[in-house]
């Protein structure tokens, strides 16, 4: 009865469109080290997170329409996701290869379509919730991401086996990332699959990839189109300051559109680094920009009760080094899982624990 319950919320915050304020950035490395981060903001009384560590050869199976009858596969590379309650689902992962692949919520948009679904096909169908988790546990780099995409269907489809009664799969799209530094956005549009290249590594909600690109261009001069390694603009200094037009109205509101730009130019401002744990450390530092307090956003469901919404937990990873650094809103202190110390080979699914009440470090005082 509590997973149904859940379930009614978290399709009400869907189809409400409440819980459209994700945001994704990409840093460089002057060694050139990518790193990814990104927020999560839903809450826990409306989406559970569970984080899991799945093994090489572990068994998935794809959802249609029409059940549980979809594509079969096995996971050729050992991972680490947050999951959505119970589910063996990732929204947000990395891999033994360094592969980051993020979920971020692209509803309600009239252009969100899956794949036409084929019962002759279904063998090689998988439901659009589980786009993330097949790529990440079949795919090593972009270009595999690339060739992957284009031999299954992606479909809508009941979300999860024991909440088929609902038939809802959320429309969702994609921020791939890999270790070469390649970055794409990945959604289906009117039914059929586009992958953007993503040169700045910028992710928010709706509308489509290619309008934020085009809106990004009213407000700034940095190089958006150029692939990595791209120019580093910010020592550029200009009479008015740095190579900004419009600085003065950038919207400060959180919708996708304004976090999209400000995400966009605070990543590619930010002052030149070394290194990777340089990189982790601004990629916090911007971040913290988009974090929505709790209370700020709320709502009244269906069920007469009010819930917030708010930053959940935030992710950086290093894709070079293949270490996922986590923060949660009730353990402010960052957390580190190093994939170079899992043994994928075990066959088990893990789950490992993100603390849940509030941490501090006391600083000792000598009273002499």
């Amino acid at each position: 009865m509590k997973n149904i319950m859940i379930f009614l919320i978290f399709t009400s915050v869907f189809l409400t469109g409440i819980a459209q304020a994700c945001t994704g950035i990409r840093l460089v490395a002057n060694d050139g080290s990518p790193i990814f981060g990104r927020t999560e903001e839903f809450g826990d009384d409306v989406f559970e997170v569970n984080w899991k560590i799945f093994p090489r050869d572990y068994t998935f199976q794809g959802y249609t329409p029409d059940g549980s009858n979809g594509k079969q596969w096995k996971s050729k590379y050992g991972f680490v996701a947050a999951t959505p309650f119970e589910v063996e689902q990732a929204v947000e992962g990395l891999n033994e290869h360094g592969l980051q692949v993020g979920v971020f919520y692209f509803q309600p948009y009239e252009q969100a379509i899956y794949q036409k679904y084929i019962p002759s096909k279904a063998k090689n169908s998988i439901g659009g919730w589980q786009l993330p988790t097949y790529i990440i546990s079949q795919a090593k780099n972009v270009d595999e991401v690339r060739w992957l995409l284009s031999k299954v269907n992606v479909v809508d489809a009941i979300p999860y086996p024991y909440y088929k009664d609902w038939n809802f799969s959320p429309k969702i799209h994609l921020a791939v990332n890999d270790a070469q530094g390649n970055s794409v956005v990945i959604e289906y549009l009117n039914g059929e699959l586009h992958i953007f290249d993503n040169p700045l590594g910028t992710i928010t909600n709706k509308p489509r990839f290619d309008w934020h690109q085009q809106n990004l261009k009213q407000f700034t001069n940095l190089p958006i189109d150029q692939p990595v390694p791209f120019q580093n603009k910010s020592k550029e200094i200009m009479r008015t300051g740095l190579d900004i037009d419009r600085l003065e109205s950038i919207s400060g509101e959180i919708t996708s559109e304004s976090r999209f730009i400000r995400a966009a130019m605070y990543s590619q401002t930010a002052e030149p680094f070394d290194t990777a744990l340089e990189g982790i450390h601004a990629a916090f530092n911007i971040l913290n920009n988009f974090d929505i307090p709790k209370g700020f956003k709320r709502y009244r469901h269906s069920d007469g009760k009010e819930y917030s919404m708010y930053s959940q937990w935030t992710t950086v990873s290093d894709l070079r080094n293949k270490k996922m650094y986590i923060r949660s809103f009730y353990s402010p202190s960052v957390k580190l899982i190093d994939l170079n110390e899992i043994n994928f080979k075990d066959g088990k699914v893990k789950t490992f624990e993100i603390p849940m009440s509030f941490e501090f470090d006391k600083i000792e005082v000598n009273s002499n």
